[in-house]
């Protein structure tokens, strides 16, 4: 019976994996094209096309040439960026390492960017397309120059996978996360890390600053949003963090991030945040976590904001009142805004607001915002609903 069971695994051992098809996405976060029109999935090592409209399959991006990493198969894609002002550009980074620049007139690979030891975990254009920082598994950050085809500088500081990245405009600044734990900020003029923010429970999965380079937001394996006010020591800040020039502000006013503070998540239970994002406007923010559902998060503004914390420190005071009462009832609730961090500036809860749910019927492998000229053209076509929320911008 033993030699039997033998030549039955020896007979399952003569059939490989010959090849694979039908495959829409496997894992990595979808992008749109500049117009929504367009929408690349990851398909294994290919990177396919699809027209949103029809739901049709457009073209293939099939790499040419075979992994680095010195196995036999090719080497699958785990993530993408789209640069922001080349509509033909398409950045794929794949599991050994190397960092692919596509020509979507052509869907033929125009460069080859190798300088990673491992998997490319994460990929981020700046603002005007002209740098693009690749993270890895193998903790480093490689900022590359897109127009020279060349790596201008390697920056090592993290001591895990690298797990998303952030250009900020204003300073030269890049901001990074990790499974370390740790958060930092990395002056790109000079090349070394300027702040280093830790506190995190567990590892850091994603991040996103929001259009305006205002407002950071984080999401780790805890059920906690965190949210930082970005100050640029530089110059203006634009609307980000104020700092006084004497205090607690003078001991701080060179920290690019403050906290904040941090927002729950609604749904999930203890599932880790996968990615978030914030659309085109900056007014609302997508969070995916290892689930079936993505959360849609809404910015309030300004003047919002201010409004929820008066009605908020009001109440601190009544409950004072009520629970003290008599003449020095109000320093009590001067006393209790002091104690909980309340002053004159919003925090997280204040800016932040849980908006609505996004439920679907199997596990969420990804998602993306459609940019601001298909919501237009959408609401245009008479689409009810839709840009009105933003909620039905995500996919």
């Amino acid at each position: 019976r033993d030699g039997a069971r033998a030549d039955m695994v020896k007979a399952y051992l003569r059939y490989d994996a010959a090849g694979t098809f039908g495959v829409v996405t496997s894992g990595c976060s979808p992008e749109f094209d500049a117009t929504g029109k367009q929408l690349f999935t990851a398909s294994l090592e290919n990177v396919s096309v699809w027209n949103v409209k029809q739901g049709s399959l457009v073209s293939s991006l099939i790499p040419s040439t075979p992994s680095t990493s010195g196995t036999s198969g090719v080497a699958e894609v785990t993530c993408m960026a789209r640069a922001p002002h080349n509509v033909n550009v398409l950045v794929v980074g794949y599991s050994d390492g190397s960092v692919r620049l596509w020509d979507l007139g052509s869907n033929q690979c125009t460069v080859t960017l190798k300088g990673h030891k491992s998997a490319v975990s994460a990929l981020r254009f700046n603002r005007s397309g002209s740098m693009l920082a690749s993270g890895s598994r193998d903790t480093d950050l490689i900022v590359w120059d897109v127009l020279a085809e060349t790596g201008l500088f390697r920056l090592r500081g993290h001591k895990d996978q690298v797990t998303d990245l952030a250009f900020l405009s204003r300073g030269n600044r890049l901001i990074s996360c990790s499974k370390d734990g740790l958060l930092k900020v990395w002056d790109l003029t000079t090349q070394h890390c300027c702040q280093t923010l830790s506190g995190y429970k567990a590892e850091i999965w994603s991040m996103d600053v929001d259009p305006s380079e205002t407002r950071l937001v984080t999401g780790a394996t805890d059920h906690e949003l965190r949210v930082y006010a970005v100050h640029n020591p530089d110059g203006d800040n634009g609307g980000g963090a104020d700092g006084d020039a004497d205090g607690e502000g003078a001991g701080r006013r060179h920290d690019v991030l403050r906290a904040m503070g941090s927002v729950k998540r609604t749904v999930g239970g203890s599932e880790r945040c996968v990615r978030l994002r914030f659309d085109e406007s900056g007014t609302m923010l997508g969070v995916m976590g290892t689930g079936k559902c993505v959360e849609i998060f809404r910015m309030r503004s300004e003047a919002e904001a201010h409004r929820r914390l008066r009605r908020r420190k009001k109440r601190r005071r009544e409950k004072a009142q009520k629970k003290k009462g008599g003449a020095d009832a109000d320093g009590e609730g001067k006393q209790a805004d002091a104690d909980e961090g309340g002053d004159d500036e919003p925090g997280a809860a204040d800016e932040l607001e849980a908006f609505k749910v996004v439920v679907l019927k199997a596990k969420v492998r990804g998602f993306a915002f459609a940019p601001a000229a298909a919501v237009r053209g959408a609401r245009h076509a008479g689409a009810k609903g839709v840009g009105e929320t933003g909620a039905r911008d995500a996919l």
